[in-house]
C-alpha cells in the first residue's frame, strides 16, 4: 500500500510567516502609493478651484515613506520575512544571519511602537 507522507508543518508555517511578512510590506507600499495618488488629485482640484473659490478641505498631510505607520508596517513585515526565512533555510550561516536580522528588525519595530 502507498503511504501518504506526513506534511512538514514546521516548514509550512515558516514559509507562511515570511510570505505573510512580504504581503504586509507590499500592502503598506500599495497603500502609500494610493495616498500619494489621492493627494496629487486633491492638489490638482484645489489648484483648479483656486480662481473660483477657496477649497473647504485642508491640505492632506501625507509624509509618504517617512510616516510612522509605514515604518511600523515595514519593520513588522521585515521581522516576519527574516524570521520565516531563517526558519525555512536549513543551512547554518544564512539562517543565523537572517535570525540576527530578524532580531534587529524586531527591536527597531518595538522601539517605534513604544515611541508612538
Amino acid at each position: 500500500m502507498n503511504e501518504i507522507p506526513a506534511i512538514p508543518w514546521g516548514r509550512v508555517i515558516s514559509h507562511l510567516v515570511w510570505i505573510l511578512g512580504a504581503a504586509i510590506i507590499l500592502a503598506a507600499l500599495g497603500y502609500q502609493e494610493f495616498l500619494a495618488h489621492l493627494e496629487k488629485e486633491l492638489r490638482g482640484k484645489k489648484e483648479s478651484e483656486k480662481g473660483e473659490k477657496k477649497s473647504q478641505t485642508g491640505p492632506i498631510k501625507h509624509h509618504g515613506l517617512r510616516s510612522k505607520g509605514f515604518k511600523k508596517a515595514l519593520f513588522f513585515g521585515l521581522t516576519l520575512v527574516f524570521a520565516g526565512a531563517s526558519a525555512a533555510i536549513s543551512r547554518a550561516l544564512p539562517s543565523v544571519i537572517l535570525g540576527v536580522s530578524a532580531y534587529f528588525a524586531g527591536i527597531k519595530d518595538l522601539k517605534s511602537l513604544v515611541k508612538g
